[in-house]
C-alpha cells in the first residue's frame, strides 16, 4: 500500500503489539470508540473522539481501520476473530441469495429476531424494525436486507407473493373506464371481497399494496 492508503507507521506497531481480543478492546476505548461500534468500520472510519484530561481531541481513525485490516486480511474477519468465529458471518446479500425456499427465509427471520409475520410489511421492516422493542422495533436495521431481497425478486410485493405460494397478478394494458372497471370487479373476486368493498379507503390501502394490477385500476379514476 503506497501514499494516503498506507496506515500510520504508529497505527501499525499498536495493532501488532494487540495479541487478544481485550486488547483490541482497550485499544478502541483508548480511542474514543465506544461500546460496540468498533464492529463495523464505517463507524469510525472517518472521525473519532479520544477523551484527555481537559476535553476531547479529534482524531483520525481511518489509520486503525487499514491496519486492522492489513494484519487480518479484511475488517470482516477481524470482527469474526474478535467474537471467536471461524469466519465472517454472512453478508445481507449472501444471507439472502442463501435462501431457496420460503422455509429458509423463515428460518433467517427467525435468527434475526423479527417476529412472526412482520416480515411481511416492508414498511416495517424498512423504517420501524430499527426502532428500540419498547417503541415497536427490534433495534437494528434491516435496510440490507430489504435491498437484497428487493434485488432477488424485483420488488418486494413480488417476495412477499412467493412466499405465500403466489404469483403476482400482471398489470394489464387499461385505457377506458370500462376497462379498469373490469379489472376492479376480476380482482376483487381473486381476492374474496366484493367491489363495494374497496369504497373503504383503508381497505383500499391494504389490497394494492400487493396488487399491483388493482393499483393501477384504482388509479385510473384519479
Amino acid at each position: 500500500m503506497e501514499g494516503k492508503d498506507k496506515p500510520d507507521d504508529n497505527w501499525i506497531v499498536k495493532v501488532e503489539k494487540c495479541k487478544t481480543p481485550d486488547d483490541f478492546l482497550t485499544l478502541f476505548r483508548d480511542s474514543g470508540i465506544a461500546g460496540d461500534r468498533w464492529k463495523k468500520s464505517k463507524n469510525f472510519l472517518k472521525k473519532g473522539t479520544i477523551t484527555i484530561e481537559k476535553g476531547c481531541s479529534e482524531i483520525n481513525l481511518s489509520g486503525l481501520v487499514k491496519a486492522i485490516q492489513i494484519r487480518f486480511n479484511g475488517y470482516r474477519k477481524f470482527a469474526a476473530w474478535m467474537e471467536g468465529k471461524d469466519k465472517p458471518d454472512d453478508s445481507r446479500v449472501e444471507a439472502v441469495n442463501k435462501c431457496k425456499t420460503p422455509d429458509d427465509f423463515l428460518k433467517l427471520f427467525n435468527d434475526l429476531g423479527i417476529p412472526e409475520v412482520k416480515w411481511q410489511s416492508h414498511d416495517w421492516m424498512q423504517d420501524r424494525a430499527k426502532l428500540p422493542v419498547d417503541q415497536g422495533g427490534i433495534g437494528k436495521s434491516l435496510a440490507g436486507f430489504i435491498r437484497a431481497i428487493r434485488e432477488k425478486f424485483g420488488g418486494y410485493p413480488k417476495f412477499v407473493a412467493w412466499m405465500d405460494g403466489r404469483t403476482m397478478p400482471a398489470v394489464p394494458k387499461i385505457e377506458t373506464p370500462e376497462d379498469a372497471i373490469r379489472v376492479i370487479r376480476e380482482q376483487a373476486l381473486a381476492l374474496g371481497i366484493t367491489p363495494d368493498e374497496l369504497l373503504n379507503p383503508e381497505a383500499i390501502s391494504l389490497y394494492i399494496r400487493k396488487n399491483p394490477a388493482l393499483k393501477e385500476a384504482i388509479s385510473f379514476f384519479k
